[in-house]
């Protein structure tokens, strides 16, 4: 699916997450949870 994404378990209970999102910046994106969804948008 697009954009590319990865997921990895880091501990036993954390993971992180990492979305290929070419030519944005941090203040160009939000990451919201809701309803035990992740949500990033541009």
């Amino acid at each position: 699916s697009y954009p590319p994404y990865n997921i990895e378990k880091t501990g036993e209970t954390a993971w992180r997450i990492s979305i290929a999102v070419a030519g944005f910046t941090a203040e160009d994106l939000s990451v919201e949870m809701k309803e035990n969804a992740l949500i990033v948008a541009a």
